[in-house]
């Protein structure tokens, strides 16, 4: 099939080895243009900088953009995005650090391209700063087609009638086969899980000193990161005997078994870095009920308190502890809990609801003549079919998103 429409996507992270919720959305968006008969860019930060074709997707990887976000305003990383974007008919955006926002003043004033930027959090700042950067961040953006992931994030955006996001939300596949579901020894019969990166902002410490006061209680705590030393010296200094720690990156497959043989699972991350919290998906995918914290993020969008989850403030390990022993206890709610989160995962994250909204969206930007007439192929290629002989750096895979 002839491939005659430039698009260009840009991502901060190196989506083929970084697996947050954004850089989820940026895959699934290259599937569905890839449908679209559309030949597609994908330019994004690394260590090293390279080209690289996967499926139908070129690559761009520039070292130039790396680690923008405490960096001043750099004229190689401007540069590099400018000429990726010269020629292209529209630019889908992650949205880039204000490091990067005079690329796009080029793109649109001076290129004139038309720019999709998809907002996927809010900075962790308030009073003033936030409202600085808002009102840049409207002037920046007014005029562009801007999607958001959650409505927390798209209620902390809207500025009236020329910024006014769209919402479509992250999604996770369909349950995993049994075939691709790894078992994970040494497990306690019966327990609460958290699994994911350890990292300050994921309440890592906060949810130690709830274990600490419920030693009935047996925890699974799953992943690796900075805060892995943490978790073992609670064990074996604060006599934390209660959980059992899983030290390392998991897979799909092993985060799936866990779930799945949990009782609930707890997510007590403490600030606004916190933007969606994927594995709220994966559990109520499968009719696990959640303990989560009050971040006026799409987490509690994704799961709100008393639909399937029990909220508490965040930072407070006594209210963690509480909303804990309640699900241990109730196991009436908990069970009431998943069953509402696998309801609400299947109308609002699935992957049918996701790609509806995004063709939606596609056909409307078609239908003004931003993008060409959809052409129709027998066969979609999928942008990850080649991923096997991708190998993940230790720094990515610890950037997996839960």
């Amino acid at each position: 099939m002839e491939r005659n429409n430039n698009i260009l996507i840009h991502c901060n992270y190196n989506p083929l080895t970084s697996y947050g919720g954004i850089e989820r959305v940026v895959m699934r968006l290259i599937g569905i243009l890839d449908e679209w008969g559309c030949r597609i860019s994908c330019i994004s930060a690394d260590t090293n900088s390279e080209r690289r074709t996967v499926g139908s997707c070129e690559y761009i990887f520039r070292k130039t953009l790396w680690k923008m976000a405490g960096a001043p305003v750099t004229s190689l990383g401007n540069i590099a995005l400018c000429k990726a974007a010269a020629g292209k008919r529209v630019i889908f955006f992650q949205e880039p650090y204000p490091t990067l926002w005079p690329a796009i003043v080029v793109i649109r004033a001076v290129l004139r391209i038309p720019v999709v930027v998809i907002v996927h959090a809010d900075p962790e700042a308030s009073g003033l700063v936030h409202l600085l950067y808002a009102k840049l961040r409207y002037v920046l953006f007014s005029g562009c087609v801007c999607v958001t992931t959650s409505r927390s994030i798209a209620e902390r955006i809207d500025m009236g009638p020329k910024l006014k996001p769209r919402i479509i939300p992250l999604c996770t596949r369909e349950e995993l086969p049994d075939a691709e579901r790894l078992e994970v020894n040494g497990l306690p019969d019966d327990f609460v899980l958290y699994v994911g990166r350890l990292a300050a902002y994921k309440g890592i410490d906060v949810l130690i000193d709830a274990a600490m006061a419920t030693p009935t209680i047996s925890y699974v705590v799953a992943g690796s990161g900075p805060l892995a030393e943490r978790v073992t010296h609670a064990i074996r200094e604060q006599g934390c005997s209660n959980i059992t720690f899983v030290n390392r990156s998991i897979s799909e497959g092993e985060k799936d078994y866990l779930i799945h043989r949990s009782r609930f699972v707890v997510f007590p991350s403490t600030t606004r870095n916190e933007a969606f919290g994927l594995v709220q998906l994966e559990a109520m995918r499968a009719r696990r009920a959640l303990v989560n914290t009050q971040l006026e993020t799409g987490v509690n969008d994704v799961a709100p308190h008393m639909v399937c989850a029990l909220t508490v403030p965040p930072r407070d390990a006594v209210s963690l502890r509480t909303a804990i022993e309640r699900l241990w206890q109730d196991r009436a709610l908990a069970e009431q809990l998943g069953v509402a989160g696998r309801e609400r995962y299947a109308t609002l994250f699935s992957e049918e609801t996701f790609r509806g909204s995004w063709m939606t969206l596609l056909d409307e930007l078609s239908e003004s003549g931003v993008l060409p007439t959809r052409k129709r192929q027998t066969e979609a290629v999928d942008p990850k079919r080649e991923l096997g002989n991708v190998s993940l750096s230790k720094d990515r895979k610890e950037q997996n998103a839960c």
